[in-house]
């Protein structure tokens, strides 16, 4: 799987986030401070013998609703449709195209790019890693055989385009 790591300016990456002004930034910053202390109450019960743990645990609940509702007042992310709701959206959808989601189960093996050009016979491009980590896909809704062993239409992704759009079943 790709490492996850940081990176600046995250919510500028994140559909439906909008830039803060510095007093909306000051309210976030309090509330959160607010809710650390709420949350050391919290922990202080639990560790009180004798108190009802189930409201407890109840008051931690509704505390995290609370806490990320008044940030949401702050925030005011904007409400997203079906439309919108593609990962990482980095193309622009062209004018003259429209945009599909879709669903495909697909068996797959991690395999170097340089791995995947020997099977098919290729050279690597020059301007192309041998090296890039990736997976070989095979398709399992076509019987389309292209590579000697394999029944399905059987293609090549990169690590980070696989991962992204599939997740592992079996």
């Amino acid at each position: 799987m790709t490492e996850i790591g940081t990176m600046d300016n995250q919510h500028r990456k994140i559909a439906g986030y909008r830039e803060l002004s510095p007093a909306e930034v000051a309210l976030m910053n309090e509330a959160k401070e607010i809710e650390a202390r709420f949350n050391g109450f919290i922990d202080k019960l639990r560790g009180t013998s004798g108190i009802d743990q189930r409201h407890v645990s109840l008051a931690q609940t509704h505390g995290e609703d609370a806490f990320m509702r008044a940030v949401r007042a702050v925030a005011q992310p904007a409400r997203l449709t079906s439309d919108d709701a593609i990962p990482n959206p980095v193309v622009a959808k062209p004018a003259d195209m429209d945009r599909f989601i879709g669903t495909k189960i697909v068996d797959a093996k991690p395999m170097t790019r340089k791995a995947w050009c020997d099977l098919r016979g290729w050279t690597v491009p020059a301007d192309e890693n041998p090296d890039d980590a990736g997976y070989m896909v095979q398709y399992t809704d076509k019987v389309q055989p292209i590579v000697e062993g394999y029944d399905g239409y059987v293609s090549w992704s990169p690590a980070g385009v696989f991962e992204a759009a599939y997740k592992q079943v079996g």
